[in-house]
């Protein structure tokens, strides 16, 4: 426990303010990306995810940074401070987003082919990351609305 105490002169006042000791300062209290043109960043990253890179065997986030022309540390600065999640939770939206997509126009297709062919590595990393997103399991989701 990390104990704060401040004296208020104007009131007389001790307040004594406790934080647990896994509080830190923020992680980038010097950002990186003041040199950064955030509009020029997001329209790299709309054309990359049109072009389905998520899809390509290496989308780490170096491989991934080194498209949008900044370095590792700025992309992933920009996930976490400006999207508010980080590259890995990215990835698996759109990976989640393409197998709805291909479970709408591919009803022939079973889920170890869906899950692969939106990115996946593995069909349990699949399952995981959709029942986590979705809230069901894919198969139950592909029942409910694409059956």
């Amino acid at each position: 426990m990390i104990v704060f105490l401040f004296w208020v002169f104007s009131t007389n006042v001790l307040i004594h303010i406790s934080l647990p000791v896994s509080f830190s300062i923020p992680k980038y209290v010097k950002s990186t990306l003041r040199k950064v043109d955030l509009e020029e960043l997001e329209l790299r990253i709309s054309n990359l995810v049109e072009e389905n890179f998520y899809l390509e065997e290496d989308v780490s986030l170096p491989v991934f940074a080194k498209k949008c022309n900044i370095s590792t540390h700025q992309l992933s600065e920009y996930f976490n401070m400006i999207r508010g999640h980080n590259y890995s939770e990215f990835l698996k939206g759109l990976r989640i987003k393409e197998s709805i997509e291909l479970m709408k126009n591919r009803k022939d297709w079973n889920m170890t082919r869906i899950g692969l062919e939106s990115g996946f590595q593995s069909v349990s990393s699949f399952y995981e990351a959709f029942k986590k997103e979705m809230g069901e399991s894919p198969k139950e989701y592909k029942h409910k609305f694409f059956m």
